[in-house]
């Protein structure tokens, strides 16, 4: 089973990324991007209400996408993900996800800033919503986002750029969450990229992180902030990344999460 499920991740090798929230589009329009991404993730203690707060976990997703902007200035990614976690002590199907984006402003063409508003459709599998490691409100969730930027390029390639995001979802059960994301973004010649960025949510229920009787984050009081470091490098239609994020503040959460990351993204036509 487990020979056949490497060989899947390897013939799919095609970004380190997950969903691109950032407001440029990469790719020119009807030019698809598909992307594998292994994500390392551990922890060692919660943030929580019980004296279970001895709680590690060491887990591994396995994420598989496509990106593609079927005319401008419009946008829609599609991803799917894998995990294998000590919590659940098993490998299973993780989540599905689906964005549709539209380009408000483009500064690359004149305008101030760019400027996309977008939807983020999320379906969590049983066993993801029971995973402490997974941040799921329930079977099926929505989120609303809106990112803005400005990018600095005084020759044919940028060579600096800062964007942030901030977005509402909720879903099928217990309360809303917010999410407020930043990056600060170098780039050398299209070939060579790095970006300084800051990941955090916050839940707005009532409820305190009770290990023992863990159903999903749909009814906790949860906050995190994520800090961390993501590098990429182009070759011809070939693009390779890493990155690595630390989690620098938890509520109701894992604490001083550690997620190692490594992606590539291969452009098809």
């Amino acid at each position: 089973m487990f020979k056949w499920w490497w060989s899947f991740l390897l013939i799919w090798t095609a970004t380190l990324q997950g969903l691109d929230y950032a407001p440029w589009y990469k790719s020119p329009v009807l030019e698809l991007d598909t992307y594998f991404e292994y994500l390392h993730q551990h922890y060692q203690r919660l943030d929580a209400d019980t004296d279970c707060r001895n709680h590690g976990e060491t887990s591994h997703f396995f994420t598989f996408g496509a990106d593609i902007s079927p005319w401008m200035p419009w946008n829609a990614q599609a991803e799917f993900s894998l995990a294998d976690t000590t919590e659940q002590r098993s490998f299973y199907a993780k989540d599905f996800q689906l964005m549709g984006r539209y380009l408000l402003l483009d500064d690359v063409i004149g305008d101030p800033v760019s400027l996309s508003a977008g939807v983020t459709y999320m379906q969590f599998s049983k066993p993801a919503r029971e995973d402490v490691g997974v941040f799921a409100h329930g079977a099926m969730a929505g989120e609303a986002h809106l990112a803005v930027g400005k990018e600095f390029a005084p020759n044919q390639f940028w060579l600096a750029r800062g964007w942030a995001l901030g977005g509402i979802g909720v879903g099928d059960r217990g309360a809303p969450w917010l999410r407020a994301d930043a990056a600060f973004e170098t780039n050398y010649c299209d070939f060579w990229s790095n970006a300084f960025v800051i990941n955090s949510q916050w839940g707005l229920g009532h409820s305190l992180l009770c290990p023992e009787d863990f159903s999903g984050y749909g009814k906790l009081r949860y906050q995190f902030v994520d800090m961390g470091w993501k590098s990429e490098s182009r070759f011809f239609t070939s693009t390779f990344k890493v990155g690595v994020l630390y989690r620098v503040y938890a509520r109701n959460c894992p604490k001083n999460n550690l997620q190692l990351s490594f992606a590539l993204e291969r452009t098809l036509y």
